[in-house]
């Protein structure tokens, strides 16, 4: 399920070190059939989509550290770093469509989106 684009993810690893860095991350459990059939879209997307860095959480070997980490309790859930800080999140199913749509409107906002506030 991974390739040479994704690494594996763990809460609490140092997260994008420069400013403008982009770092999808996808939490996802085996015993979830829309979580495994979103990472499966989500590495596909990883091979194709180079200016940002892909992670996957195993969401069973981190569950403690996810929920006090990041407040994880819905998988499948992507979670959008920019330089560090959490941008965005989304949870329910993903497709390889939309994992395209989030990249595509990332890197067309460039280093702006640490503009952005948290409502």
């Amino acid at each position: 399920m991974t390739s040479r684009s994704v690494r594996q993810f763990s809460p609490g690893d140092e997260g994008p070190s420069v400013r403008s860095e982009i770092e999808l991350v996808l939490f996802w459990a085996a015993w979830c059939r829309s979580a495994t059939a979103a990472s499966d879209a989500f590495v596909r997307e990883a091979n194709v989509s180079p200016y940002a860095r892909w992670g996957l959480c195993d969401y069973e070997l981190h569950r403690e550290r996810c929920i006090s980490w990041l407040q994880i309790r819905s998988i499948p859930t992507l979670v959008v770093f920019v330089a560090g800080a959490e941008f965005m999140r989304h949870s329910g199913g993903l497709h390889r469509r939309d994992f395209r749509r989030i990249y595509q409107d990332l890197v067309a906002l460039g280093s702006r989106p640490t503009e952005r506030k948290r409502p």
